[in-house]
């Protein structure tokens, strides 16, 4: 890991805010995003685009598009970590709403408002959608 002294003097601490730049958080962004799993193939499918530009060789892969530029317009990873039947199990009121025709599937519903809800795709994720909930909850960090 960098040391902190480095990183430091790139930020202005400013009481219970630091102000960084932009470039600088995308990058912070970006590097954490490597660590998440990724399913090139699913990535791809989902954003034809994206696969277009990577044939003509406009870019590496789907990859090198989401951490630069996918997450940053809201794009889904491609991962395959969405367990339609405990996401239904766990979000009654999804299952409510695609009985009533509102979404086809709980994958779709996710895709379109439970990931900005923080509603966790599988069990695995629970406590890392839990974790990040409850920081972005909690009034003492804003």
């Amino acid at each position: 890991m960098i040391p902190y002294s480095v990183l430091s003097p790139l930020a202005e601490e400013s009481g219970a805010h630091v102000i960084i730049s932009k470039t600088l958080f995308r990058f912070l962004l970006s590097e954490y995003l490597k660590s998440l799993p990724f399913d090139e193939k699913a990535y791809l499918e989902t954003n034809p685009d994206v696969d277009a530009a990577v044939h003509r060789g406009e870019m590496e892969s789907g990859r090198e598009h989401f951490l630069y530029t996918g997450f940053f317009e809201g794009r889904e990873t491609g991962s395959s970590e969405f367990d339609e039947k405990w996401y239904l199990k766990n979000n009654p009121d999804v299952v409510a709403s695609v009985r009533r025709g509102d979404w086809t599937t709980g994958k779709e519903h996710w895709l379109a408002m439970g990931r900005a809800e923080l509603r966790a795709p599988c069990r695995a994720l629970v406590p890392l959608y839990d974790t990040w909930r409850q920081f972005l909850l909690d009034s003492k960090y804003k």
